[in-house]
């Protein structure tokens, strides 16, 4: 995958899952009106959004 903006277009994807595909990356996710961060497929938000839907997201 290539760094910059991905859309969530076939199906649905988790914040979890999305942080497993890139277990070495830094990453922004985007779901229903909020953000969060994933460094090195670590989570870092004020609660467990693990199970929300993405439909974006930013690999940095």
């Amino acid at each position: 995958m290539y760094f910059g903006l991905h859309t969530i277009e076939d199906g649905y994807h988790t914040v979890g899952e999305i942080a497993d595909m890139y277990p070495n990356r830094t990453l922004l996710l985007r779901a229903d009106g909020h953000l969060s961060c994933s460094i090195n497929n670590i989570i870092y938000d004020i609660f467990d959004c693990r199970d929300m839907v993405v439909t974006h997201y930013w690999v940095i």
